[in-house]
């Protein structure tokens, strides 16, 4: 077995253990349930942004994790401190960010494009109550 694939069932072995499906586990990892799928199944590697979510929000040991040796979780005395949680969630905050302001060019430039639409509408319908266009007739862009 390679040994994507054994991480994979490793991986498996805590998400069952947290008790979730692979679409809440994945999204508790910021990742969509294919994406996690493809994790359990060995076709892509753990990124590190990937590992760091799975030891600060599951406590695993990721040594155990690639190795499979050692203890799975991690020791109370091993955990991150406040500063490095204080980080992770800013750099989440700033990943969310990003994303919104990608959604929210996207909801413009499609805005703009309605706008269009309704305002060749407004002309044709005008064209016509005037008698300008014949049914069939094509307005002018």
């Amino acid at each position: 077995m390679e040994r994507k694939q054994e991480i994979g069932l490793r991986l498996r072995g805590y998400r069952k253990d947290s008790g979730k499906t692979q679409g809440k586990f994945g999204e508790s990892l910021g990742l969509t349930q294919g994406g996690y799928s493809d994790l359990e199944r060995g076709k892509n590697n753990l990124t590190a942004r990937i590992k760091y979510m799975l030891e600060e929000i599951y406590n695993i040991n990721i040594d155990y994790l690639e190795t499979g040796e050692g203890e799975r979780y991690r020791q109370v005395e091993e955990l991150v401190s406040d500063d490095e949680t204080d980080k992770f969630y800013r750099d989440q905050n700033q990943r969310i960010i990003f994303q919104l302001q990608k959604e929210l060019e996207l909801t413009k430039k499609e805005n703009e494009f309605l706008h269009k639409i309704i305002s060749t509408k407004d002309e044709v319908i005008s064209a016509l109550k005037s008698g300008m266009l014949k049914a069939g007739d094509e307005p002018e862009a």
